[in-house]
């Protein structure tokens, strides 16, 4: 089986869903299943096991945003 996790943040950035998503896609790919990360972060690198795919570019102080996200309104 394929596992996909797609999340805007990433290992080397800290917090929680960074870990969170880490911790999941290592014990996937150490019980056999096909793992790839895909994450917004641009310096995030290849885990133990798991592929990592950065969708970003470069903007200042390496926030993680999608270059073809434009200006939204709600309301």
């Amino acid at each position: 089986m394929s596992i996909i996790h797609v999340t805007d943040c990433f290992l080397p950035r800290l917090g929680g869903i960074e870990v969170q998503v880490a911790g999941l896609a290592q014990a996937q790919a150490s019980s056999g299943e096909e793992v790839h990360v895909v994450t917004a972060t641009r310096l995030a690198s290849p885990g133990d096991g798991y592929s990592v795919h950065r969708i970003a570019v470069r903007v200042p102080w390496d926030l993680p945003v999608h270059p073809g996200r434009g200006r939204t309104s709600t309301g």
